[in-house]
């Protein structure tokens, strides 16, 4: 049942906040959740859109670009990593050495997205890239000259809340994010499935997605999260605490903020007495909300790419 869910979801292709697509989304995603919702609310929220036109190489290799490059053409300048999470401190590195275009590779077939950030790393301000990167599915052989076109604009992503009433005012937060890079089953698609089917007669239940968890930050080079970000900024009454299905997949754990310790005795999965930083849960820890984040403690094999595909529950594909 969730799997289908999930294909259903999946059906619309990757989702930028503030597309089009966004918009025809979240009407499914309400149709989901409406079965056992009391309310079904939709936020708007400000953010900063980007949309890939075009990529051209002139060697035999293939590229996307990453948000937010912007439009240029140039010799490519190849970077070979070995996790995604090396590309924002790489590419500082490639601008201030020169570079007239960007690519970065895994070796490993798959084509991937990851924001480009231009300044003081993890801050909430930030500058647009100046000049474009893509990713490669394979370092081409020998000297490469690219051409991209893409643009940054202002957009509206929107946030969907739907609210189960328990027996209590007191009320959690369960939370996925439905904008996600290529095929985003996993991340986060699975976790947006799987809100249709969590309830409680306890307390009230506020089943979100958000819009705006990959990116939309507006050059903040702390890029992510900012749909929760605005959600909880906006906040009258806080939750007891939140849960955030950010990744499910079969070596994910649960990464338990200070005041939620006795999580360990009600799960099986295992538990991390951390908080994760790198999630939307982020927004909640900074307003003192204790979370929950479901998460793999590891970068996985798939991690925003094009063989992000669930096949069966927690069961994951392994690269090309």
């Amino acid at each position: 049942m969730i799997v289908e869910v999930i294909k259903e979801l999946s059906k619309f292709g990757e989702i930028v906040p503030g597309s089009k697509k966004e918009k025809v989304l979240i009407e499914k995603i309400k149709e989901i959740l409406e079965h056992g919702s009391d309310e079904i609310r939709v936020y708007p929220t400000r953010v900063l859109s980007w949309e890939e036109r075009e990529v051209k190489l002139d060697c035999e290799a293939e590229a996307v670009a990453l948000p937010y490059s912007g439009s240029g053409e140039g010799k490519l300048k190849v970077v070979k990593i070995k996790s995604l999470f090396e590309i924002p401190r790489a590419y500082l590195n490639a601008v201030n050495e020169g570079a007239e275009i960007v690519g970065f590779t895994l070796n490993d077939g798959t084509r991937r997205r990851f924001v480009v950030k231009y300044g003081t790393l993890l801050q909430y301000f930030g500058s647009e890239p100046p000049v474009p990167a893509v990713f490669l599915k394979e370092e081409p052989k020998g000297e490469c000259y690219g051409y991209v076109r893409a643009e940054a604009r202002e957009g509206m992503g929107y946030t969907v809340e739907a609210t189960r009433n328990g027996k209590s005012d007191e009320y959690v937060i369960v939370s996925a994010h439905h904008d996600h890079f290529m095929t985003g089953e996993h991340d986060d698609l699975a976790g947006v499935a799987l809100l249709r089917f969590i309830n409680s007669e306890k307390r009230t239940v506020k089943l979100i997605s958000f819009t705006a968890e990959e990116m939309g930050c507006f050059y903040d080079t702390l890029s992510w999260g900012c749909g929760a970000r605005s959600y909880v900024d906006n906040l009258k009454n806080y939750p007891y605490f939140m849960i955030d299905i950010d990744f499910p997949d079969k070596t994910s754990v649960l990464f338990v903020s200070p005041g939620l310790e006795n999580v360990t005795t009600l799960t099986k999965l295992n538990v991390e007495l951390r908080p994760q930083a790198y999630t939307n849960s982020y927004a909640f820890l900074r307003k003192g909300i204790p979370t929950i984040t479901l998460s793999p403690l590891e970068e996985r094999p798939y991690y925003h790419s094009d063989i992000d595909i669930v096949c069966f529950l927690y069961t994951s594909p392994s690269p090309r």
